[in-house]
């Protein structure tokens, strides 16, 4: 490889610190970390320049068949540069693409490049002003860059670091030209939301951006109450006193009633107490665990929330029992019960065939000659199936067709010949050698054109497809109640299903009272605790132990 005349020089100045560093000054050291940094600032408006250059380059094919160079303005950059560089300066093509952006800002405008080229400034800080340009005329940004020149060179040098100096830039523009800060504040306005994400199956994460002038006095209202909360022991630490507080505020503001629909199996029929406000009496029982499992409670999949609280908001009101949800007692999918639009996110309508009949759009669940299916049965269909049914595709029900498993109007619009799939499998359905049964427990079965068959099953709201639950161990305080079957629960928002956690528990009060025995006799002879009295452990024996063991319960 032929040695390039700058990294010659590079290479002679690390001999000469090498063979100097050690003996050189603290005053000397700092000057050479100077003007190595100058020299750095050099190279990157060298390689700014070098990037610019390259960038402009376009290949176009000549007339006569031949590959020729084509060079654009500056700015303007050809599809393949980014992978040319890349590999050049030893960066991913991310990064080489945001290192070619921060070139085509820079360049625009020359006064930066100018202070890179004498060493007084670097690529970071004159990227982060070029950026804060970005929205202004090229005139604009000419005059702001000359002003902040003029500033630093009277201060001696660029010595503001990055946040600083992206406020001062900002600073200088609204005073050049405030309609381009007022535009910007107008954009940033529009970028104001919340988010909410799951975090966990205990757990969801909201994230918010608000104006500033309602943020921070709502966020003095919620600290104020968190220190309350803390005060009073009601949290372990401010963060999550701040979180309850948050909730606190939100929810005293109105009150939400659950409708809460209870999922049950098609072979028992569980009815409402006479005069009963809520749920059945022996419904209500079967919430047995610490935590229970809710589907559909603001999100498609499962949420565990504490047995108290949903006890809790029975007892007050704030969960009342709606309309039942039958379902099968193998699989666990829903067959039968009217769905509420709060409950299931929908599946797409239908795109292909016939147009729709007139008429309700709330029809019954029966056979209907119309093609496409009516809204209470497309919530139960998306409810019972959850995604796309080809094994093994997650597509969620938002994204999917509701198509019939016998071509309309051979197959009727019933629950019984509809399923969810997506956009792809909906096509392969109708791709010559496939073959599709929708059973009655609504498993689905697909076989592919070399005869294999492969299974999608829906999703179990009555937990039949989980391992019996085992009963709790006896306690000495009430006698173990009779066990009773698994059964889901669903509302609308909420709309939820729950169902129980399975449960286990082992005694472990007799290792407990062991080693508190342990703790009290420790106490009463220190010696026992001091390690000097264990010998060494020898690489061919066994360590001695300082406790006896023999009574241990395990």
């Amino acid at each position: 490889m032929t040695e390039h005349p700058l990294r010659e020089a590079a290479q002679a100045y690390l001999a000469v610190v090498r063979a100097h560093a050690a003996s050189m000054s603290e005053t000397e050291l700092v000057e050479a970390l100077t003007g190595l940094q100058e020299a750095r600032n050099i190279q990157d408006a060298t390689e700014t320049m070098l990037l610019a250059e390259l960038s402009r380059i376009e290949h176009v094919w000549a007339e006569d068949g031949t590959l020729q160079e084509r060079r654009h303005p500056f700015g303007r950059q050809d599809l393949g540069t980014v992978d040319l560089v890349a590999p050049c300066i030893g960066v991913s093509h991310h990064v080489a693409a945001s290192r070619l952006t921060d070139m085509s800002r820079i360049v625009r405008t020359p006064l930066l490049m100018e202070e890179m080229a004498a060493g007084r400034l670097d690529r970071f800080r004159a990227s982060i002003v070029a950026d804060e340009l970005v929205d202004a005329s090229t005139e604009v940004a000419h005059e702001v860059v000359e002003l902040l020149v003029a500033r630093f060179t009277r201060l001696g040098g660029w010595v503001e670091t990055a946040g600083p100096l992206r406020r001062r830039t900002a600073a200088v523009l609204e005073r050049v030209d405030s309609t381009v800060i007022a535009e910007r504040d107008a954009f940033e306005l529009r970028r104001r939301g919340l988010f909410r994400r799951v975090e966990s199956t205990r757990l969801d994460r909201w994230d918010g951006v608000y104006p500033v002038e309602d943020s921070r006095r709502a966020f003095a209202l919620v600290d104020e109450r968190a220190r309350a909360i803390l005060a009073a022991g009601g949290a372990e630490t401010l963060a999550q006193a701040r979180a309850d507080a948050h909730v606190q505020l939100i929810l005293g503001q109105s009150k939400v009633v659950l409708h809460v629909h209870v999922a049950t199996s098609s072979e028992m029929a569980v009815e409402p107490a006479a005069g009963s406000q809520g749920f059945a009496g022996n419904a209500i029982q079967d919430v047995a665990d610490e935590s229970v499992v809710l589907h559909g409670f603001g999100v498609s999949g499962e949420t565990v929330v504490p047995r108290s609280w949903l006890q809790k908001m029975v007892a007050t009101g704030e969960a009342v029992r709606s309309t039942d949800l039958t379902c099968d007692p193998v699989t666990g999918a829903l067959i039968g019960g009217r769905v509420p639009k709060g409950l299931v996110a929908h599946a797409r309508p239908v795109v292909e065939g016939p147009p729709r009949v007139t008429g309700s759009t709330e029809r019954s669940q029966a056979a209907s000659a119309a093609y496409r299916p009516s809204a209470e049965l497309r919530r139960l269909v998306s409810l019972r199936d959850g995604h796309c049914r080809f094994p093994g595709c997650s597509v969620t029900i938002r994204q999917c067709d509701l198509d019939h498993v016998r071509p309309w109007p051979t197959g009727l619009t019933t629950q019984g010949n509809l399923m969810a799939l997506c956009r792809r499998h909906h096509r392969l359905k109708q791709s010559p050698g496939w073959q599709v049964r929708l059973l009655p427990d609504a498993r689905v079965e697909w076989t592919d054109p070399i005869g294999r068959v492969r299974t999608s099953w829906p999703i179990d709201h009555l937990g039949a497809t989980l391992p019996e639950r085992r009963p709790a161990p006896p306690s000495s305080a009430a006698e173990p109640g009779p066990l009773i079957p698994a059964r889901g629960w669903h509302s609308t928002l909420p709309d939820l299903s729950t169902e129980d956690l399975p449960y286990d528990m082992v005694d472990h009060s007799p290792l407990v009272e062991w080693l508190e025995r342990l703790l009290k006799e420790a106490a009463a002879d220190p010696s026992l605790c001091d390690p000097s009295l264990i010998p060494p452990r020898a690489t061919d024996a066994p360590r001695p132990r300082s406790w006896d063991l023999t009574e241990a319960p395990f």
